[in-house]
């Protein structure tokens, strides 16, 4: 089950009037309209307790003129009336004051990292300003719970969310907008967030920015189209949504829960795959120690075993080899960056590329042979999450940071290091530190120690391995 679609299929139906039920005791939408009307020229009026400054001041219209229906983006019931976002609520866009605004503690400032998942985290790098500049210059952006805010510059845009309670006032940064109905607001602003979540509004509009941003106007934020319902259907549309949202994180926890099931079963099997537990030793297969009496000297990159410290017990027919006794490790090329292009040239296999096994950057740089990869070559991110991934482009340079492991099939097939090493890269991650970003170096792939079993039991490993992954993969792939 999508969860993620089922979520946008609510929010959809909700918005054409489809989630609940119509009744006629409801009223109408332009009933509505004129008890927001009269709501507005109330807060007009000039008062202390209900002006914002002088500059957001705006006359009251005689009236709001519901959009025309056969114009509107999609049908929606006869009592429902389609009108501007700025017909209904108030609209302001954000700013950044200058930098000696801000201090310790003080009003607390949004930007636009405290919107995570569709509420404010103020709790992530809060930032403060002074009280003179909130209620001064940032006057027109003074928040307050229940508020809607929602970012006006992506990528992504539909970032949406209510000031909580725990931020009795606030302000925010000129990533975003914050909308405020003139009537109700306690239940309006809840719908109108819901219908900003919906996305079809924010969709529509020409986003267009300078260097790959994504812009929303204040004029556009105020011209947008809502569908307007009368209120109690409103009442009944939020309750509704949040009934089945419920339901839904419900689901999302269970399947997220089932996720880390996921992989701590392929750990384990891992685990008992290189502990020699997951398939039956046979005295037929012989022993690994045989197959590495066969290493000669003039093969250089495998060389004698000496290794006294293991790190645990294997079966008797088992043997542990450094891994580049059994493979030649070969460290990607030192490639200049600025013959890189995205059009012509060979494929460059980056740090980035491993885990996708693709990549759009090319070279013209002239390379030695053997940094050339094939279709099927198993490679090692040697940054970052240290990703294991087989190649699958004919002709791709190898370059540094990324390193190629070729097996010697007399040895150990290929699809048993590829189980086995990212097992000892997670050991060397928890016990390794790191100053910034996670780096092996070649010492750890020198000295990692590999538990090699007979061939024959390489091969039946790798097949039970084949077999219960691809059940997990199946499970996996149903909770998408």
């Amino acid at each position: 089950m999508n969860t993620k679609l089922l979520k946008q299929k609510i929010l959809d139906l909700a918005m054409r009037g489809k989630l609940t039920e119509q009744r006629k005791s409801d009223g109408t939408a332009r009933e509505l309209l004129e008890r927001i009307l009269d709501e507005k020229r109330k807060a007009d009026e000039p008062s202390k307790a209900t002006k914002q400054s002088k500059d957001t001041k705006s006359k009251t219209p005689e009236r709001i003129v519901p959009l025309d229906k056969n114009d509107a983006p999609f049908e929606i019931p006869e009592n429902w009336e389609w009108v501007r976002l700025g017909d209904v609520a108030y609209i302001a866009s954000g700013s950044t004051p200058s930098k000696d605004s801000f201090v310790e503690s003080g009003v607390p400032y949004l930007k636009m990292y405290n919107l995570r998942n569709q509420k404010i985290d103020f709790d992530f790098k809060p930032q403060y300003i002074k009280r003179e500049i909130h209620e001064g210059k940032l006057a027109r952006s003074m928040a307050k719970p229940g508020d809607v805010i929602m970012n006006i510059v992506g990528p992504p845009l539909g970032k949406v969310a209510l000031i909580p309670d725990s931020l009795p006032e606030c302000n925010f940064n000129q990533a975003a907008v914050m909308i405020r109905t003139h009537y109700c607001a306690n239940l309006m602003n809840q719908y109108i967030r819901y219908f900003l979540l919906q996305m079809d509004e924010i969709n529509a509009i020409n986003t267009k920015g300078t260097a790959g941003q994504e812009n929303i106007s204040l004029t556009q934020t105020q011209n947008m189209r809502l569908p307007l319902p009368p209120l109690a259907e409103q009442r009944r549309i939020v309750a509704k949504i949040e009934e089945a949202f419920a339901e839904i994180d419900a689901i999302e926890k269970k399947k997220e829960s089932l996720k880390r099931h996921i992989a701590q079963a392929r750990q384990k099997i891992l685990d008992l795959a290189i502990h020699g537990k997951l398939v039956p030793q046979n005295k037929a297969d012989g022993t690994a120690l045989d197959l590495l009496k066969n290493i000669t000297h003039d093969k250089p990159h495998y060389g004698k075993m000496g290794l006294d410290d293991v790190p645990f017990g294997i079966p008797e027919n088992w043997c542990w080899s450094g891994l580049k006794k059994i493979s030649r490790v070969l460290y990607g090329y030192p490639l200049n960056s600025s013959l890189f292009n995205t059009e012509k040239g060979k494929i460059v296999v980056r740090i980035r590329d491993v885990q996708q096994a693709y990549s759009s950057t090319y070279t013209t740089e002239d390379v030695p042979h053997e940094y050339i990869l094939h279709k099927g070559d198993m490679l090692v991110g040697m940054d970052g999450n240290f990703n294991v991934n087989f190649w699958n482009i004919d002709g791709a340079v190898l370059n540094q940071r990324v390193c190629k492991i070729t097996t010697n099939p007399s040895f150990c097939i290929q699809r048993f290091l590829f189980y086995t090493i990212p097992f000892f890269l997670n050991i060397i991650e928890q016990n390794v530190s790191f100053s910034t970003v996670k780096h092996l170096s070649d010492k750890h792939l020198t000295e990692m120690r590999i538990p090699l079993p007979p061939l024959a039991e390489q091969n039946r490993i790798v097949a039970k391995i084949d077999e219960l992954f691809a059940v997990l993969d199946q499970i996996e792939g149903n909770l998408v």
